[in-house]
């Protein structure tokens, strides 16, 4: 999980670009595509929903880029990991699932290669506190 924010993280973000109504507008229309694709692989809300739905928004950074709005990778995590479930027993097994996807091993040579981002320690980030 991303580190708490602090009082120079909200000063940086909020000294950088911000969202316009057109991205708001497209953010929306992706999410609610993705949520729609996710379905044909398990019920909305289930495990594979949540993992398929963040597949998604991995491949679809890979091919468009970091958006504006990002000063850097580092600060696309905190948009990114409210798009799985808040239960952190729930998020463990979509992580899993992510993991465990036939897609997952090709984005995260990509997302190393374009990102410089070991995506197993991202994610890895979520199991550390599993029992």
């Amino acid at each position: 999980m991303p580190q708490p924010i602090t009082m120079e993280d909200l000063d940086a973000l909020n000294a950088t670009p911000k969202w316009t109504e057109e991205d708001m507008q497209r953010a929306r229309d992706i999410s609610h595509t993705f949520g729609e694709l996710a379905m044909i692989e398990g019920p909305r809300y289930s495990n594979r929903w949540f993992a398929t739905n963040q597949l998604y928004n991995l491949s679809l950074l890979l091919e468009d880029g970091l958006p504006h709005c990002y000063p850097t990778i580092d600060d696309y995590w905190y948009d990114f990991w409210p798009n799985f479930s808040w239960d952190d027993k729930e998020i463990r097994g979509q992580v899993r699932t992510v993991l465990g996807d036939s897609r997952y091993p090709d984005i995260r040579l990509q997302f190393k290669a374009k990102f410089d981002v070991d995506l197993d320690q991202v994610l890895g980030s979520a199991l550390v506190d599993e029992s």
